[in-house]
């Protein structure tokens, strides 16, 4: 299966559900898919992340997570795109993970309202990584079809599926 990245129009959209549920059913096919969570929104007020995501991830699988994983980003990080550095350090996190598995799924971070800046980063970070990208998308009655194309269309060559 290789590499793919989970990311979604909004949050709460079902990417850690998705995430999940995808590497059992990859399990109980006798792959050994790793779950990994690589980047969280630091606080606003307090510049602190408690990431229960990632937390989980680790425990269903029985491991230890990377050395400083998540990564942090500051609120301007997120609104400005990611700094070389907080690449290169997803990247090492990442080997260590890729090392131990046929199969590692990415948990991104959502698109907020489809944001070109947070577009940009799960198109980048999926191209950096190898994957294909998948996009969830929750139903709101506010939802229009013009948003999955738009968001779809941004996300290019590296969409695998919505």
């Amino acid at each position: 299966m290789g590499v793919l990245y989970v990311t979604s129009l909004h949050k709460n959209d079902g990417k850690t559900a998705f995430c999940t549920g995808l590497a059992y059913l990859l399990k109980q096919k006798g792959q050994h898919a790793t779950l990994f969570k690589p980047l969280g929104i630091a606080s606003p007020i307090n510049h602190t992340l408690e990431d229960a995501d990632a937390i989980f991830f680790t425990h269903l699988q029985g491991t230890s997570p990377p050395e400083d994983w998540p990564i942090v980003l500051t609120p301007q990080e997120y609104q400005e795109g990611l700094q070389p550095e907080t690449r290169r350090r997803v990247l090492r996190a990442y080997n260590q993970q890729a090392a131990q598995s046929t199969a590692v799924i990415v948990e991104g971070l959502p698109l907020t309202n489809f944001d070109p800046r947070h577009t940009t980063m799960a198109s980048e970070l999926s191209e950096a990584l190898g994957a294909k990208v998948v996009l969830l998308i929750g139903y709101t009655p506010e939802l229009t079809a013009q948003e999955i194309m738009d968001a779809s269309k941004a996300l290019g060559d590296c969409l695998a599926g919505i």
